[in-house]
């Protein structure tokens, strides 16, 4: 082989070398350029699903609100790979205390997200006490979860709701976790099978009622029974019934407390 085709072959070599860097500079250009910058994978559209009480509306667009704009001025944030599910999550429920869950559903194609929500559902009435004389009881909604969702008045609604006084003298506000799921089963599971015999009125937690782990249950006519949180239900109202049968009787009516808090034992106390 001679000088000068050794240098062409050369030459040729190094001319394909850089047209293959080339290629590939160019290839993963435009698939950054596909895959960031172009419409192909956008989100141009959102869906709510779910919602039964919040405005599906609002809740649209506070979602597109949050995606608007660009990472580093440069990548746009409506990018299904790059948005942050997390913070879009915590965003609507701190915006929107009644949403309980969020889930995410991108459509290739179809350039639009499904936000999937789940809705807090009311299990009681959550009322503190004031924290000044001059201040009304405030009452919020409360779901399974122990969480306020959202400010509610007890006015006409007489005795059907289950209400729980708060004697804490805390500020409440929508979106605080009060009670634990655990604690808000026991006051529900309590009143329901109490029913028919006894009909409570209200629960009350009293300041040292979180730590003593227990529950003063108001009935409608007027008594108090006191419940260990950390019991069975079930038992201590089947405690609760017996006493009312075998040795309170007829005189329920001079009755002032049942406390239970003592473990297969039942305590009562009449005027």
């Amino acid at each position: 082989m001679t000088v000068h085709e050794r240098v062409r072959r050369k030459r040729f070599r190094r001319i394909l070398k850089v047209v293959l860097i080339l290629a590939v500079v160019f290839s993963i250009s435009g698939l950054c350029y596909l895959f960031f910058f172009s419409r192909l994978l956008r989100i141009e559209r959102v869906e709510i699903v779910g919602a039964e009480t919040v405005d599906r509306d609002v809740i649209a667009l506070f979602a597109s609100g949050e995606m608007r704009g660009k990472f580093f001025g440069v990548i746009p944030k409506n990018h299904p790979t790059l948005l942050n599910r997390a913070f879009l999550s915590a965003s609507l429920k701190e915006k929107f205390p009644r949403i309980s869950e969020v889930s995410f559903r991108y459509h290739f194609g179809a350039h639009s997200l499904s936000i999937i929500i789940r809705e807090r559902k009311p299990v009681a009435y959550w009322c503190g006490s004031a924290v000044s004389e001059n201040a009304k009881e405030d009452c919020f909604l409360v779901d399974v979860q122990g969480v306020l969702y959202e400010r509610a008045s007890m006015d006409g609604l007489g005795n059907a709701i289950l209400k729980i006084r708060d004697e804490n003298q805390r500020e409440l506000r929508p979106g605080m976790r009060i009670f634990s799921k655990e604690g808000m089963l026991q006051v529900i599971e309590f009143r329901e099978k109490l029913l028919p015999e006894v009909a409570i009125k209200e629960f009350v937690v009293e300041k040292e009622s979180v730590e003593a782990h227990y529950i003063k249950a108001r009935t409608q006519r007027g008594w108090y029974a006191y419940f260990d949180t950390q019991e069975d239900v079930a038992q201590s109202v089947e405690e609760l019934k017996t006493v009312l049968r075998k040795e309170i009787g007829e005189k329920e009516n001079r009755l002032e407390y049942i406390d239970l808090r003592v473990p297969g034992r039942a305590y009562y106390k009449l005027r």
